[in-house]
């Protein structure tokens, strides 16, 4: 049986909702304050009032997504939120062909230091070299 995981599922999201949790998102890492509708409409020149901001954010809120300290304070990421963040709208700069080069040499390094660390330790159970061993494997076909 598959084992179940711990984390809640990351929700649909519309573009605008997006846009708005990355603003939050955003503001909130460079200000550590919680961030009001009027302030994402000024800072973001968004083409929507601060009511309509406000009605998304509280969509969001119930999403679990975004939350609030007090009734009238502004909004702040929730850990999910940050992890929507992050797997979702954070951009990924691509790795040129020389540094994906060197990661996967220093990973394979690695990979290799800890196999052979793990055979000369005797209290190492089998289970966990072979879990070091499957990577290295998978690398070397690479």
């Amino acid at each position: 049986m598959p084992a179940k995981s711990n984390l809640t599922p990351i929700p649909k999201l519309a573009d605008r909702q997006r846009e708005l949790l990355a603003a939050v998102v955003q503001e909130y890492i460079a200000t550590a304050e919680p961030v009001a509708s009027g302030q994402l409409v000024r800072r973001y020149h968004l083409d929507v009032s601060s009511a309509t901001v406000r009605n998304e954010l509280a969509a969001l809120e119930e999403l679990g997504l975004l939350t609030h300290p007090h009734t009238s304070a502004g909004r702040v990421p929730t850990d999910l939120g940050y992890r929507y963040f992050i797997e979702s709208l954070m951009p990924r700069p691509a790795l040129r062909p020389e540094e994906q080069l060197t990661v996967s040499h220093q990973f394979r390094q690695a990979i290799v230091f800890i196999v052979r660390e793990a055979e000369f330790d005797r209290n190492v159970p089998a289970f966990d070299i072979a879990d070091f061993a499957q990577p290295l494997a998978e690398c070397r076909q690479a």
